[in-house]
């Protein structure tokens, strides 16, 4: 791939014209030559994939690294969607408890993203006796 964007059209166009191989063998070449593109530029990968997705689409290569986006996705969305629960559910709890949320709690809330610190900050958020015990509880989680 030292070639980059020559190599890959070039051999793109080889594989894609030659009557001799089937069309499983074609999408199985050219979803191998992405991968290997992918290590050279992703810029590289998206200009081919754009090309000859129509072909690329028969390889079961393809859909195996299909299949693994859609699950790594959904596991992040998942993830994300606990995270903005969790967020929530602390910030309704401070309203609940103390009737007015500062900003600033807000945002320090909602700029956390690790789930164990969030689940503590719930908890913290039940127990505590004001927003100043609160807000030095807080200030502690971050620092430690």
């Amino acid at each position: 791939m030292n070639e980059g964007e020559l190599f890959l059209e070039e051999a793109e166009r080889k594989i894609y014209e030659n009557t001799k191989i089937n069309i499983e063998k074609k999408a199985d070449l050219l979803t191998a030559m992405v991968i290997f593109a992918g290590f050279k530029s992703k810029d590289l990968i998206t200009h081919f994939i754009k090309r000859r997705r129509d072909i690329m689409r028969q390889s079961p290569a393809y859909d195996i690294i299909k299949e693994e986006g859609l699950k790594e996705g959904l596991k992040e969305g998942l993830k994300e969607g606990r995270q903005q629960e969790v967020q929530k559910l602390i910030i309704d709890i401070i309203r609940i408890r103390f009737e007015v949320v500062p900003v600033r709690i807000v945002k320090t809330i909602n700029s956390i993203t690790d789930i164990d610190i969030l689940e503590s900050l719930h908890s913290i958020a039940v127990k505590c006796n004001s927003i100043e015990e609160l807000k030095e509880k807080l200030k502690l989680i971050l620092e430690g």
